[in-house]
């Protein structure tokens, strides 16, 4: 994706995180301190490290091999409470190259954004208009229940305008909501281009003419709106493991 720079880098989500372990851990907070600095410590390790960080995704996402095209980001758990993973469609550096990465490094064109949080039994906006991630839809493609990763997953598909962090796409895009019956809520967005789309297009350009009613299945094959291809992609990872 091309546009202005993302103001977030790959410390924003671990301050993120840090964040999170200092609330589960206002009860003892001198163990918290320490929690969250051996944290801080492992995920930036993970992150600059290609094999770590590919061992980190494995582990969250239970794959055996990614889908063609799709490499680790970035992933990190916070005990007791939530799991992140990141894909997207470019090989990331090591180093300390790392440390000025930010979305619009990780994301050209396509992307899988994955989420696993400690569910607390209150409701959650759309994961769609996360900060991070938002999605302007423009028209929605379809909405279905499939077996797909060894769990139960709710999809809706809509054709719009992605924003990660800035950096906008005409794209197809799946919001699930993932079901294993643990105590977790999982949830996830997969993103591709819209057929057509240009990585120039601007956030605010006109969505295309509608086609044909018949041509719509042909027309979003292969994309997020496109059931078998949907499983298909699920299918590379093991939710529930």
């Amino acid at each position: 994706m091309n546009g202005s720079r993302s103001k977030y880098t790959a410390w924003h989500y671990i301050g993120c995180g840090c964040a999170v372990l200092f609330v589960l851990g206002v009860v003892g907070i001198g163990g918290c301190f320490v929690a969250a600095a051996w944290w801080g410590r492992q995920v930036a390790k993970e992150i600059k490290d290609p094999a770590a960080r590919a061992a980190k995704a494995q582990s969250l996402l239970g794959y055996e091999e990614l889908p063609e095209g799709y490499y680790p980001g970035i992933s990190f758990s916070v005990p007791f409470a939530m799991d992140m993973v990141m894909l997207g469609d470019r090989e990331l550096p090591e180093g300390e190259a790392m440390r000025r990465m930010d979305d619009g490094d990780i994301f050209r064109e396509r992307g899988f954004i994955y989420f696993r949080i400690r569910s607390f039994g209150t409701s959650e906006q759309s994961f769609r208009q996360d900060n991070e991630f938002r999605f302007n839809v423009d028209e929605k493609l379809g909405e279905g229940d499939v077996e797909a990763g060894g769990a139960d997953v709710h999809y809706v598909a809509d054709l719009g305008t992605a924003h990660v962090s800035g950096h906008s796409m005409r794209s197809v895009s799946a919001e699930l909501e993932i079901e294993c019956g643990d105590g977790y809520k999982r949830h996830a967005v997969w993103f591709t281009p819209a057929p057509g789309a240009d990585s120039e297009t601007p956030a605010e350009a006109e969505p295309p003419a509608e086609a044909p009613a018949g041509a719509r299945s042909a027309e979003f094959a292969g994309t997020p709106a496109d059931e078998h291809a949907l499983v298909a992609f699920l299918d590379h990872f093991r939710f529930c493991g």
